[in-house]
């Protein structure tokens, strides 16, 4: 019997120094040793958005075309794939279509319980990432109604001045 393979993913919304994706590829990595894969590929993401269709990210896309040659795809944790719901049972339905497992290292989602604990991880995954919208959302109406500049170039005439959240315009 051949040894089993995997590809890791990796995907980021936004890269700070502290949010490096080592720590979770080398996670990844234990895991596949702790079990006797061989990690043929590792795919990343970053700057991608959890709600994003998986054909447009480079990583995912990546992943997509190693399916029909692994038998698992692992991640560190389920919100690492898709914080949408449909965007994981996409993943979800191609990678059972060519009878590679999805799975995490963190252990929530494993070869034996795959197929019964990620569609209720994947709920939650959704639910957090409306709550991140919604504080976001709230925030930038907070600041709005105090007059703060919420990014992109200022218009004709005007400067942007003042620190992080407390940006306005001036008559330029």
């Amino acid at each position: 019997m051949s040894q089993p393979t995997c590809v890791i993913y990796d995907r980021l919304s936004r890269l700070h120094a502290d949010e490096a994706p080592d720590h979770r590829i080398n996670a990844c990595k234990a895991y596949a040793a702790q079990r006797g894969w061989k990690v043929v590929h590792v795919a990343t993401d970053t700057n991608v958005s959890g709600a994003t269709r998986l054909e447009d990210r480079t990583g995912m896309r990546e992943v997509l075309s190693w399916l029909p040659r692994v038998n698992y795809v692992l991640a560190a944790k389920l919100d690492r794939y898709a914080r949408s719901v449909l965007e994981f049972q996409r993943l979800l339905k191609v990678a059972a279509s060519t009878v590679t497992t999805v799975i995490t290292a963190d252990g929530m989602v494993s070869p034996e319980n795959s197929s019964f604990i990620v569609n209720v991880l994947a709920s939650f995954a959704e639910y957090e990432r409306e709550m991140i919208t919604t504080r976001i959302t709230e925030s930038k109406k907070d600041l709005r109604s105090k007059g703060a500049h919420m990014g992109g170039i200022a218009p004709y005439g005007y400067r942007t001045i003042g620190g992080i959240n407390k940006k306005t315009w001036a008559i330029d």
